[in-house]
């Protein structure tokens, strides 16, 4: 799964007692790297003002609220994301533009993917409409380059290579340039260059959550994780769990402590899943090249079958008291740590971040269409098949651009 990226909104204050022209650039520009780093529910009006010497009420002179921030800081980052994108799209392959306007823009990634269910209904569908335009223009770009795919596929397409460029918002590796966004061009295009037609829906049946009629505790874990990822961990409260659940909010109380104990439960189960199906896959494989296919499949089967759960991994860790993310970030860490060293047996003389930034691309291409799918017009099994290739060619073409020489040049 990735590990979050750490900044500090260093630079951005001016010295106290004084009126800067751009304070709401100042302002937008602390909040989005605070969202980011700490989460919506994690981050104060006050810490904002501190991070721009200013006090919270010199703040809500531009803002309303909180809720109002981070609409304008999401708002913000799409919006240059997708000028950047449309500035340099004639000039650049796809994947290079796709990939400098990524990293120019870091943050917002994570800010609209994780952090954008925290807005209201209106403004959520306001922004939805502006990063779907951003969306459409990328589409626009692969349908020049791919003219053998429906009108849907370009899309599913477009959906993917956006989700590999953002996989770097999640994290904070880096590679000297221009090799960063070199690779980063070479992963985009890969996602860009799939043959879409020649890949088989999938037949496997993805690995699902554990049923819950015979045990409460499973039913409470299961019902609990779309909650938290709908309505985010803080906004959750036992009563919701409970009624989805079927019995009283005492109830609960037979089975965890706390609302914590729900959300760490959950946690801890997800990254049991993915240790057991990583084993099972290394000792039923004869080489570290097979297993890493088996590794990618296995995870692809439980990311599309056990959706809620992937997000509450991507999207609540902050939500948790500080020993227990540093549980979580060492579990993490030790599984892309086997993924690294599968694909180290094959490439010796490859970086281990250059690999780990092929790793995290994977897996975030994947996790973010397993959330998405089951509301998009391509079948669903047809869409983990189309995934789980790009992903496979993500990690297998290593040693070797894989991507087609159509897309190397501006069209």
């Amino acid at each position: 799964m990735p590990t979050r990226r750490s900044s500090e909104p260093t630079g951005l204050a001016p010295k106290r007692n004084t009126r800067p022209p751009n304070r709401r650039e100042l302002i937008i520009a602390a909040a989005g790297v605070l969202f980011s780093e700490r989460g919506y529910d994690n981050v104060a009006v006050s810490d904002v003002a501190e991070a721009v010497a200013i006090g919270p009420s010199a703040l809500y002179r531009h803002f309303d609220g909180k809720e109002a921030l981070l609409a304008s800081v999401i708002e913000d980052a799409i919006t240059r994301w997708h000028d950047q994108v449309r500035s340099i799209a004639g000039s650049r392959s796809l994947g290079e533009t796709i990939a400098a306007a990524a990293l120019s823009h870091r943050q917002a990634g994570v800010l609209w993917r994780r952090e954008a269910r925290h807005l209201n209904t209106a403004s959520r569908k306001r922004l939805d409409t502006q990063y779907s335009r951003a969306r459409k223009f990328v589409a626009r770009k692969v349908a020049e380059l791919r003219s053998d795919l429906a009108a849907t596929e370009v899309d599913f397409i477009a959906r993917c290579a956006l989700a590999v460029a953002d996989s770097i918002s999640f994290h904070r590796l880096t590679l000297p340039e221009p090799g960063f966004t070199q690779l980063l061009a070479e992963l985009v295009d890969t996602a860009v260059s799939v043959d879409v037609g020649a890949i088989p829906a999938s037949r496997s049946t993805p690995t699902g959550t554990v049923s819950a009629e015979w045990s409460r505790r499973e039913a409470i874990l299961s019902a609990a994780a779309p909650l938290f990822v709908e309505k985010g961990f803080t906004a959750t409260r036992l009563e919701h769990i409970a009624e989805d659940v079927g019995i009283a909010g005492p109830s609960i109380y037979n089975h965890f402590d706390t609302k914590n104990d729900i959300l760490l439960a959950i946690m801890t189960r997800g990254h049991e899943w993915l240790r057991l199906a990583f084993a099972r896959s290394v000792s039923g494989s004869d080489s570290s090249a097979e297993a890493l296919r088996s590794v990618v499949q296995s995870y692809t089967e439980l990311a599309f079958g056990s959706p809620g759960f992937f997000q509450v991994l991507l999207s609540e860790q902050n939500s948790l008291p500080e020993a227990d993310r540093r549980h979580l970030r060492r579990l993490q860490r030790s599984y892309i740590d086997d993924w690294v060293q599968l694909i180290k047996d094959d490439h010796r003389d490859m970086a281990d971040n250059e690999i780990r930034l092929r790793v995290q691309a994977c897996q975030m291409l994947i996790n973010t269409v397993s959330l998405t799918t089951a509301s998009r017009s391509m079948p669903n099994r047809k869409a983990r098949a189309v995934v789980l290739e790009i992903a496979q060619q993500i990690l297998g073409s290593c040693s070797q651009t894989a991507t087609m020489a159509r897309l190397k040049s501006p069209q």
